[in-house]
Parts: structure tokens; sequence; C-alpha cells
């Protein structure tokens, strides 16, 4: 019994891991193709999102969101960001928003609420 338990927690832990790390590759893409206007990746989409977008107002982004999704997955996307972007800079983070600046040029946002989740990635160039 103890050795199914503990495999059933291996596999869990390794899924989370996997789908951890499968966010990283996204979000570090994502990242370094936002000074490219993220031209190459207009068609991304991020785990389990309804829908993601190039937007090009000023700052430009990159936006998803997800319906009838628990408040849980904003918290494990929040842990995410931070895990992938250890030395960005919090910013604001309460329990239904969450905002990250890596450097100058980028910052992260992520909202939810009443089951909706959404997502940004801002792109705003430097001005020396």
């Amino acid at each position: 019994m103890r050795v199914i338990l503990l495999t059933l927690l291996l596999v869990c832990f390794s899924h989370q891991t996997a789908t951890s790390q499968e966010m990283c590759r996204i979000l570090r893409r994502l990242e370094a193709d936002a000074a490219n206007n993220f031209a190459n990746v207009k068609n991304l989409k991020l785990p389990n999102a309804a829908q993601c977008k190039v937007d090009y107002e000023e700052p430009i982004g990159f936006w998803c969101d997800w319906n009838n999704i628990p408040r849980s997955e904003f918290e494990k996307l929040v842990k995410d960001m931070k895990t992938c972007f250890p030395q960005a800079e919090e910013l604001f983070k309460d329990d239904k928003q969450a905002t990250l600046r890596l450097g100058r040029t980028v910052w992260f946002e992520v909202e939810w609420g009443e089951d909706v989740m959404v997502f940004g990635l801002l792109y705003r160039p430097a001005i020396d």
C-alpha cells in the first residue's frame, strides 16, 4: 500500500514539475520575443487558456485568458512566474492580482476573479 501511495505521489509531483517546466519554457519564449513585438509567438497559447492574442497598443502586450478556472491556478501561475524569473521584481501581489517586472522593459500581470483569469506580458522599450 505504501509503495502504491509513494508511486502516486511521485507521478503527481513529476506531472506538476513537467507542467511548471513547460510554463517556464513558454514564458521565457514570450519574454525573449517581446522586443520583436511577439512576431514569433503570435499563435502561441498558454496551457488551457481559452484564447491568447497580441495587442499592439502601447505598451505592446501578449494576453491570455481562462474561463471557469479555480483560484489555485492563479496561485500556480504566479509561483511559476517567480520560479522562472527569480530576478523579477515583485511590484504587487494580493489574493487576486500580481505584477512582476523584469528589468526596465518587461512586466507580467496576472489577475483572477470570479473563475476568470487574465495573464499579460507587457513590453515597453526602455527610453534612455
